[in-house]
């Protein structure tokens, strides 16, 4: 099975939170992200640390387990027109319609642990055939289907 995941699920992956075990459950599929998936994840873990709730000492191996994850990065200029044209049509950041976009030309569901975006594309049908998928819903499913 394979899915397209966002910063949201991938700094899951490095910081013990409720839905932790879920997030490393994808670890196991064939897992696509546009390119600017590290910058977003690396900020979020590099916010963590100024805020103080990690020492700066854990970025560098998670940069490492980054690099060497299952995990294919898609170049955002490949994905950057359609990205576009989503988020005008959503009224909604750029960025995270990369992930819309590449969701869209994989054919996969897209993983997030913010639903935010799902809620906008929820009540705008037509956008976009791409599909959000919360993580624990992903993860429930994957489990009643034994693709684990």
């Amino acid at each position: 099975m394979t899915a397209v995941i966002d910063a949201s699920v991938l700094a899951k992956w490095f910081v013990e939170e409720d839905d932790t075990a879920a997030a490393r459950r994808l670890q196991k599929l064939k897992l696509f992200a546009p390119d600017l998936l590290i910058v977003e994840t690396t900020n979020v873990l590099w916010k963590k640390v100024r805020l103080g709730g990690f020492d700066s000492a854990f970025l560098a191996p998670a940069v490492r387990v980054m690099r060497h994850a299952n995990l294919t990065l898609i170049d955002s200029l490949t994905l950057a027109d359609r990205a576009v044209e989503i988020a005008v049509r959503l009224n909604h950041a750029v960025y995270d319609c990369y992930y819309l976009a590449l969701a869209e030309q994989r054919n996969a569901p897209m993983v997030s642990a913010d639903d935010r975006l799902g809620r906008k594309l929820a009540a705008a049908p037509g956008v976009t055939p791409a599909k959000i998928v919360g993580l624990a819903a992903f993860v429930a499913d994957l489990s009643e289907n034994h693709n684990d």
